[in-house]
């Protein structure tokens, strides 16, 4: 790249990392945000992997641990978490001045979100050799109003994108250059990463695996020579996971990745096709902005019998639509 080149694309990495950085969201963690610091908390206090608040946290698998084990570092780092001053509700509820401490955590995601958008405009740049394409590749997934949101929160969705963006590029020089034991070891790191952070991935792996197999028969190779590249990834790929499976498998019974969540959120959805209008109508408030009008509606709107179908339908315990009529 030329000079002026580079100099556009660090202007642009840091005004809009400063933008990513003025926009973090103070609000205090709810839902999955409070379970990711729980996690990071209980591991680095109480040697437990555990999003409970309780004095007594036993092991649990609800969650991937990547995304927990990138807080956890954040923890360590971070100047103003003091672990034996700060109690669990401090660090993960944001109570008292907390919020304002553990804002600075979510750097780690706007670190993550740039350093995509960098990354895509590498891989852009190496397959058309246009700066100014680049360039654009760069502003979509840096200026992206999804990511942007769950960079601003404490959500997985960050570090899921870059791993899967490497992963993918890594995937391309496997099929597409010179072949390396290497390359397939690098493969197979990023894979397990991206499956320990989420686990959906996990049956990708398997896609993978057959795609391999039949690129390289297509290839010429043997087929004993196109089962040992594939071992490789395999191996590779499950020196990451296979420890955590096996601590799932001897503590909960299941080698599952993570807990019985996904069984869960479909059953939530399944329960969607079964609700009336006014329940309709309640879930379409709930997930408005937090406009004025829109939280008189839900004052006025949300009432006990309705409260309790919501809680059969979700699955919660009632907290998050009890505190909309206060």
């Amino acid at each position: 790249m030329k000079t002026y080149q580079i100099i556009i694309l660090s202007l642009l990495t840091l005004l809009i990392s400063f933008g990513h950085f003025m926009n973090l969201s103070y609000e205090k963690p709810v839902a999955d945000q409070r379970q990711y610091l729980a996690f990071a908390y209980n591991t680095l206090k109480n040697k437990v992997y555990d999003d409970t608040s309780g004095s007594n946290p036993k092991p649990d698998n609800r969650r991937e641990p990547g995304y927990p084990f990138l807080l956890m570092i954040g923890m360590l780092l971070h100047p103003g978490i003091d672990l034996e001053k700060h109690n669990q509700k401090c660090i993960t509820m944001g109570e008292g001045d907390c919020i304002n401490i553990i804002i600075y955590l979510k750097i780690i995601n706007i670190v993550l979100l740039v350093g995509c958008a960098l990354f895509a405009f590498y891989i852009i740049s190496v397959f058309t050799d246009n700066y100014w394409f680049s360039i654009l590749g760069f502003l979509v997934v840096s200026l992206s109003g999804s990511l942007g949101t769950y960079t601003i929160r404490f959500f997985s969705e960050s570090l899921a994108a870059i791993l899967l963006l490497i992963m993918s590029y890594c995937l391309a020089n496997y099929f597409y250059r010179d072949y390396s034991h290497i390359r397939g070891l690098i493969l197979g790191i990023f894979l397990g990463s991206l499956i320990l952070t989420k686990a959906i991935f996990f049956y990708f792996l398997w896609v993978v695996l057959i795609l391999i197999v039949v690129w390289w028969l297509a290839r010429g190779l043997l087929l004993k020579t196109a089962l040992l590249r594939m071992s490789i990834v395999f191996i590779c790929t499950f020196c990451l996971i296979g420890p955590w499976m096996i601590r799932n498998y001897f503590q909960f019974g299941t080698p599952n990745i993570a807990g019985g969540r996904s069984g869960n959120n479909l059953l939530t959805r399944a329960y969607l096709d079964q609700i009336n209008g006014e329940e309709y109508n309640a879930y379409m408030l709930e997930n408005l902005p937090d406009f004025k009008w829109v939280e008189d509606q839900k004052t006025e709107y949300f009432y006990p019998e309705l409260i309790q179908n919501l809680e059969w339908i979700s699955g919660t315990s009632g907290k998050s639509w009890e505190r909309r009529t206060e």
